[in-house]
């Protein structure tokens, strides 16, 4: 069976934005599913930050992007399995 090599310098652009520090006036998400519903790219949602949450650094993102980072009410799944 081959074997796929991954270039290193594309994982490193690909991550470059975790050795950036949060914009604390700027939402943050990079949620998958949020970007998806939502309409925005990762780390460029337009509204403005009302939470700042610990993850494995300090981020700051809106309300709406809050509800799918933290598995709230705009999370597929929530509430159908009780």
């Amino acid at each position: 069976m081959p074997q796929t090599l991954t270039n290193l310098d594309k994982i490193r652009a690909e991550l470059s934005w975790v050795n950036e520090p949060p914009d604390p006036n700027k939402c943050g998400c990079r949620n998958a599913l949020c970007c998806e519903c939502e309409g925005h790219a990762a780390g460029s949602c337009f509204h403005a930050p009302t939470s700042k949450l610990w993850t494995f650094r300090w981020e700051y993102l809106c309300l709406v992007c809050r509800e799918y980072a933290w598995g709230g009410s705009n999370v597929r799944g929530y509430m159908t399995a009780r």
